[in-house]
């Protein structure tokens, strides 16, 4: 039991099912300095979490690639 818990940590993702709990961790640069951790016990709340996450994903996204400049958002220098 505990080594199936420590591999499922080791991946960022606990899923526990007896309490129908979710929880995402996510590490930059491998380090617990720069971390986000998301939790959420129903359904409405892993839909908010995601959406977060994917809102965060996609902004972070329209920087690297140069979407922002398609849109029409100025740099920040």
């Amino acid at each position: 039991m505990e080594d199936t818990l420590a591999e499922e940590k080791k991946n960022g993702i606990v899923v526990r099912e007896d309490h129908n709990e979710f929880e995402l961790l996510l590490r930059f640069f491998g380090n617990e300095i720069i971390a986000i951790k998301l939790a959420a016990s129903n359904f409405n709340g892993k839909l908010i979490m995601w959406s977060i996450v994917l809102m965060m994903f996609t902004f972070m996204l329209m920087e690297v690639f140069g979407f922002s400049a398609w849109l029409g958002i100025p740099q920040v220098e």
